[in-house]
């Protein structure tokens, strides 16, 4: 079995999954299981964020050093976040915006 390519962040079990399923952008540090590995990504890393029963929810992008420890990036975690994702989503946010 191979790695998953970017670290994990499960929520807690009384976390409120069913809001990130439905829209909602970000992820306090209370609702996160945190430990030694996860206080020690890097501001700024991507990872995959689960629910308390492992299923995956989002690509996130994490700031251990902040109260919201996560915001999510992308809803399908099988995407690349590479920069033709930044440029059609920049583009997508520009055309939304005319």
């Amino acid at each position: 079995m191979t790695p998953p390519p970017f670290p994990v962040l499960r929520l807690r079990p009384k976390a409120n999954a069913r809001a990130i399923r439905h829209g909602a952008p970000w992820v306090y540090d209370n609702e996160v299981v945190t430990d030694r590995r996860t206080k020690a990504l890097p501001p700024g890393s991507i990872a995959v964020l689960e629910d308390a029963e492992r299923n995956p929810l989002a690509l996130v992008a994490v700031n251990p050093l902040s109260r919201i420890f996560a915001r999510v990036l992308e809803r399908n975690v099988t995407a690349a976040i590479d920069a033709p994702w930044l440029e059609y989503r920049l583009a997508r946010a520009r055309h939304l915006r005319e």
